[in-house]
């Protein structure tokens, strides 16, 4: 069995599904499987791949008096029954070729079998999403489950995602449209996107049953998100034909070209910045660089009416970009009219790029942590004894919400920052750490606060508070005002520039 985690797939998943394109001849499904094994060969450095297959216990699933009948999917499903021996020896060629395995059951007793069988993930077909009774059979197999949500209402959608959340069983979804073949513009592949914003915990995934021909939609649910692609598979013969929603292995293997150039294409945010040394080597010379007006002895220091903008800019040494009303640039070494100012030879008082490198890492836990926070939120940095000691003492804050009656916060510690004893006189609090530890001093009791744990602060108790493994803290207090904090060090009482803003955009 293979240890698959749906929730961090280490590379895109690809499930091939036979459903009945075995036909009922063992050896056709055998013959199916080395075919498509054989292809999946070409694209595992980019590609995970699973075979799936249908049970259905025929003798229980379909009605006694429709037995033998003309019914379309009645007679498909009993011409095309295998019998358990030759699942079993199918089974054993998927592991051969190093397949995920794969099943969907169709009833309860098919649900047992699945067990027996030890496949490594259960399917859900969309015809089966909100058949309950099959659910609680296949929750109690506690085997991670990728579900199909065609013709699946919003709320069938939510009920089933919380069904499987709340029994602790790993599930992803496949967004897919029940029609076969389906047509361009029924396929609606944004909806893969509006999947992932309504559940972000979950893997969200496609299933075609496209035109065999068709590749450009795979390529756009790469773009929306996807990360798992089912693919029903055939392999027709002169006894055997191929049916309007299954690909041969010449259309199977353009589809996958164009799943592999579309990953490639969409690529990694980490990608793009290991891009960015390069972009800015070959869009340097489009820069602006920064001369002298007149000859400037070592120690001065440059006003905006010394310096003029220029191509080409200078290796190593100051372009327009780098110019800002909150730098200071002070020569370290005397510089000639008409030259450029080289980094090397001066010294440059940067407070912006602090605030806004402190701004950047508060973004990254705020994703990290999932949190929500107001479109247009401010980012407030305490420095209580400057911007260079930021990183030792200090605290980010963000305010949810602040009004005459009640105050919501979220309260940023780096790693090994502290903020200091300080208390309130109206104000009271309380803390919920919602990451990592937080040591809070608490009128000179120390405790230590883990995640989940929460503390009551009431006005007048002194209260000071660090962390060693950086954490995020949430604040409900009353009403919050900028001359309710006292602190016990009367140094940061009487510093007045002791707080940074910037928006969190």
């Amino acid at each position: 069995m293979t240890n698959l985690n749906l929730s961090h797939l280490i590379k895109p998943l690809v499930i091939f599904e036979m459903a009945n394109n075995h036909m009922g001849d063992f050896e056709h499904g055998l013959n199916i499987i080395k075919a498509y094994g054989a292809l999946k060969r070409n694209y595992e450095t980019q590609l995970d791949f699973a075979f799936k297959f249908q049970y259905r216990d025929l003798d229980t699933f379909i009605h006694r008096a429709h037995k033998g009948s003309s019914l379309k999917y009645i007679k498909r499903f009993e011409q095309t029954r295998l019998t358990d021996t030759e699942w079993r020896a199918l089974n054993s060629e998927l592991d051969e070729y190093g397949f995920i395995r794969i099943c969907t059951p169709f009833d309860e007793k098919s649900v047992k079998k699945v067990v027996r069988d030890e496949f490594d993930v259960i399917k859900i077909a969309s015809c089966s999403f909100t058949d309950w009774p099959l659910l609680e059979e296949v929750s109690k197999a506690n085997k991670p489950v990728i579900a199909s949500v065609a013709g699946c209402s919003d709320d069938d959608i939510s009920n089933v995602a919380a069904f499987f959340a709340h029994r602790d069983i790993e599930a992803a979804l496949l967004y897919c449209v029940g029609m076969y073949p389906t047509s361009a513009d029924n396929l609606n592949v944004a909806m893969i996107q509006e999947l992932k914003r309504r559940y972000p915990h979950l893997t969200i995934g496609f299933s075609t049953h496209e035109d065999p021909s068709e590749t450009a939609a795979v390529a756009v649910a790469v773009g929306a998100g996807a990360r798992i692609f089912e693919k029903h598979v055939a392999l027709p013969t002169e006894n055997y034909e191929q049916n309007l929603y299954s690909t041969d292995l010449k259309q199977t293997e353009a589809w996958l070209e164009s799943l592999t150039k579309a990953l490639t294409v969409y690529g990694t945010v980490e990608g793009r910045r290991l891009n960015l040394d390069e972009e800015n080597k070959s869009l340097r010379p489009l820069k602006r660089g920064v001369f002298l007006k007149n000859d400037a002895p070592s120690g001065t220091v440059i006003g905006e009416d010394e310096f003029y903008f220029a191509i080409p800019a200078q290796e190593d040494a100051l372009v327009a970009n780098d110019i800002s009303k909150f730098k200071q640039i002070e020569l370290i070494e005397p510089i000639a009219q008409d030259e450029a100012l080289p980094y090397a030879r001066m010294k440059i008082h940067d407070e912006r790029q602090k605030v806004l490198n402190i701004r950047n890492k508060i973004r990254q836990l705020v994703s990290e942590n999932s949190l929500i926070i107001p479109q247009k939120a401010r980012l407030e940095i305490s420095h209580h004894y400057g911007l260079d000691e930021f990183d030792c003492t200090g605290l980010c804050m963000v305010t949810i919400l602040n009004n005459a009656n009640y105050c919501k916060k979220l309260l940023f510690l780096f790693p090994g920052q502290s903020h200091p004893e300080q208390f309130h006189k109206i104000k009271h609090e309380t803390f919920i750490v919602l990451s990592g530890q937080v040591c809070l001093i608490l009128d000179d009791t120390e405790t230590l606060l883990n995640v989940g744990d929460v503390v009551q602060i009431n006005p007048g108790q002194r209260h000071a508070f660090s962390s060693t493994t950086g954490a995020v803290i949430e604040e409900i207090s009353t009403q919050s005002t900028s001359d309710d904090s006292y602190y016990t060090d009367e140094k940061i009482n009487k510093t007045e520039k002791r707080k940074s803003y910037v928006e969190m955009i």
